[in-house]
């Protein structure tokens, strides 16, 4: 059973003029067990529900009278001029929505003059995604040791990227209800492509009164130690994803990131987290960090697998 419902249409349907016709569209060419693994989040989906409509609190206060004629929307980040402050968030697994993955995602941002951070989770291997001329930074899953987490990041390096982004709050994948009523998996044939070379981690050995996540899964974090080795490894930008909680920021810029993605993974790791517009609001003015360093980037409660 092919996991594509539906080929993907050479033009835009009739009736599509904003994003959310995309979204309702969308469902036309997904199974409907990739589908709900693609729309949900984790456990009961309040965070997922908070990120979206937490915006819905807050209003934007036009200013009439202003000059615009000098205006623009370029931002300054890393030593580049982006067109605009927005950067494409790193998605797993994009094969499973389309027959091109990736390589069309790239072509999409490229177009938007919009970095795309590439998945450590992608389908279509790095070197492929970056032979397509743009701008693109890695997120990097640590991979359970730091061989393995070394192998990983060189071929991203050796790919051409120009930000390394360490995604640190998804150690143990969400569960999620709605795709496991659905009978989501993911088809064989797609691979994990820049993970294909890399060995299996070794086994771990759990006494009968340990937990499997807290004394399993959570060994294979990295810790303090391993990211100021990590950060000895690049000298490319080094930002580390999924921080809520300004403690960590601090703890983050003494070892030597260059900054940090505001994040609850869209909700789809741990539910019950706070929307991230409120934890956003939280980090600048205890902080007194600069924007730049607090917010690379922000979703607006955009679903992501």
């Amino acid at each position: 059973m092919t996991h594509i419902k539906k080929p993907a249409s050479a033009s835009i349907p009739h009736g599509i003029v904003s994003i959310s016709d995309y979204e309702k569209s969308a469902r036309d060419y997904m199974r409907h067990d990739i589908a709900e693994h693609v729309y949900s989040g984790s456990g009961d989906e309040q965070t997922l529900y908070r990120n979206r409509y937490g915006f819905q609190n807050y209003q934007i206060y036009n200013r009439v009278l202003a000059d615009f004629s000098e205006s623009n929307t370029s931002v300054q980040l890393f030593g580049k001029t982006l067109a605009h402050p927005f950067i494409l968030a790193p998605v797993a697994h994009q094969g499973l929505v389309h027959p091109d993955g990736e390589r069309a995602t790239a072509m999409a941002a490229n177009a938007m003059q919009t970095p795309m951070i590439i998945s450590s989770l992608s389908n279509i291997p790095v070197e492929e995604i970056t032979a397509q001329k743009g701008n693109y930074w890695f997120q990097l899953y640590w991979q359970g040791n730091r061989v393995a987490t070394l192998s990983l990041l060189k071929r991203a390096l050796e790919a051409g990227v120009e930000v390394i982004v360490i995604t640190l709050d998804a150690a143990v994948s969400g569960v999620r209800n709605r795709p496991q009523r659905a009978g989501f998996f993911l088809p064989e044939a797609l691979c994990e492509a820049n993970l294909s070379d890399l060995p299996p981690p070794a086994p771990r050995t759990l006494e009968p009164d340990q937990s499997p996540a807290l004394h399993g899964f959570m060994q294979d974090t990295p810790g303090v130690e391993d990211l100021l080795w990590l950060r000895e490894q690049t000298n490319l930008p080094l930002l580390a994803k999924g921080v809520t909680h300004p403690a960590d920021a601090v703890r983050l810029m003494n070892i030597g990131f260059d900054g940090i993605i505001v994040s609850n993974h869209g909700g789809r790791t741990l539910d019950g987290m706070p929307r991230r517009l409120i934890v956003l609001l939280l980090f600048a003015k205890p902080l007194e960090l600069s924007i730049q360093y607090c917010l690379i980037a922000v979703s607006a409660g955009v679903r992501t697998p």
